[in-house]
């Protein structure tokens, strides 16, 4: 499992059909999201995350190059694993990229109203719930 992923990278790529790719540009350009898709003929890009809290880590590159992929019309969409050592803890939280300030200044807490959660672990996620989200 990535320790910055919490192994949703391949959670998505093996759940979500779809072509993924996945990006390393730390040397080209960084804070491009982790992977770029292309489900149901709609393109886009998700960066991932873990935490065991409510706070979620992200560099400034990060935050600007998602800001202003959205302010552009981009779709991104940040994915992340909140999860302790329990099942019942295992939760995926799914926002609009437009939320990457919010979320990077405060915490999972504070974006509450706009986010989409799906908890018990990967198992129990509604992976199709997940695919229409990333299209809609």
């Amino acid at each position: 499992m990535s320790a910055t992923d919490g192994d949703l990278r391949r959670l998505f790529k093996s759940h979500v059909r779809g072509h993924w790719i996945s990006i390393e540009s730390g040397s080209t350009s960084g804070g491009i999201p982790d992977s770029n898709f292309c489900v149901e003929g709609t393109e886009g890009w998700v960066e991932f995350k873990q935490t065991r809290a409510w706070a979620v880590s992200f560099r400034p590159t990060q935050v600007s190059l998602i800001a202003n992929r959205v302010k552009a019309g981009g779709r991104v969409w940040i994915a992340v694993r909140r999860w302790k050592n329990v099942a019942d803890e295992d939760a995926l939280w799914v926002m609009h990229g437009r939320e990457v300030v919010r979320l990077a200044n405060g915490t999972l807490r504070d974006c509450l109203p706009y986010v989409h959660i799906w908890t018990g672990g990967p198992r129990n996620w509604d992976w199709g719930g997940v695919a229409r989200l990333l299209v809609s």
